[in-house]
């Protein structure tokens, strides 16, 4: 959400999102078919996370990730043999 400011006050809000790639629900159809949990970690705002995981089904939000915060997810769970099983970390 931007705020829209004019002579340093706020007169209006624009709501800017990412749209989801159009193969991705269907690559994760095909994912969640082999028994894969999906998860989805993001720099977004906890807000706008969960409603795009609504929209693609993901179970579990890692939301407001710095990158190198969503690199750490990655390896913990990648030491864990669990790259693609997300689970709960907070």
């Amino acid at each position: 959400m931007v705020t829209l400011p004019v002579d340093g006050k706020a007169v209006g809000l624009i709501d800017v999102a990412d749209r989801i790639k159009g193969s991705t629900p269907a690559a994760l159809v095909a994912l969640r078919y082999e028994g894969v949990r999906v998860g989805m970690p993001t720099e977004d705002a906890l807000g706008t996370a969960v409603v795009i995981a609504e929209e693609l089904g993901a179970e579990v939000v890692h939301s407001g990730l710095s990158p190198e915060a969503k690199a750490g997810l990655v390896g913990t769970l990648q030491a864990r043999d669990m790259s693609w099983r997300w689970q709960e970390t907070a």
